[in-house]
């Protein structure tokens, strides 16, 4: 009931995010991690909200199943279009890569541990707002910006017509696998 195969060997778990997951032993989200040990990639959707109740106990989770396995954050930074939220979540973002690049690979080990930034989006992307981007760039300069598309609110993605910009969020990615 949380995962589904969905073409060319992509398979999509979804745990979801609620308040249900506070009850949720991470162990129980760790032994499904554990069926996908074999696999190239594991893309995570995490919530940016360094105290959300979901990312923590996705984080638990995630290191449970690690167990002394090797740690690849190969992120792809989904950042919103507003400049305070933008500048908050790029702060988050770097306290996030410091604790990854020097706590983490302390107690796991340098070698055991890997940390970059594939991409970032900005979602919901309206040119006419003035946002200032520099600091993105400083995370990476792999930007896609994906435009603001009022009937997405109301309607069901696979019903959606796939934003274009999402095709070079892939050739990114795919950039990035390859150089691997």
């Amino acid at each position: 009931m949380y995962f589904r195969e969905v073409e060319n060997g992509l398979t999509v778990v979804n745990v979801g995010c609620s308040r249900k997951i506070k009850n949720v032993e991470p162990r129980k989200i760790a032994e499904i991690y554990s069926g996908f040990s074999d696999y190239d990639l594991m893309i995570v959707d995490n919530p940016s909200i360094p105290s959300d109740v979901c990312l923590d106990t996705e984080l638990q989770a995630y290191y449970t199943f690690l167990n002394e396995k090797r740690l690849d954050y190969n992120l792809i930074v989904v950042l919103p279009s507003n400049q305070f939220l933008l500048d908050e979540s790029l702060a988050f973002m770097q306290l996030f890569a410091d604790y990854i690049k020097n706590e983490l690979s302390t107690s796991l080990g340098n070698d055991s541990v890997n940390f970059d930034i594939v991409s970032s989006v900005i979602n919901m992307y309206n040119p006419r707002e003035k946002i200032d981007i520099t600091k993105v760039e400083n995370l990476t300069n792999r930007i896609v910006k994906i435009p603001f598309k009022k009937e997405a609110i109301y309607t069901p993605l696979n019903q959606l017509n796939m934003p274009k910009e999402i095709n070079e969020l892939a050739k990114y990615v795919l950039e990035y696998l390859e150089s691997k």
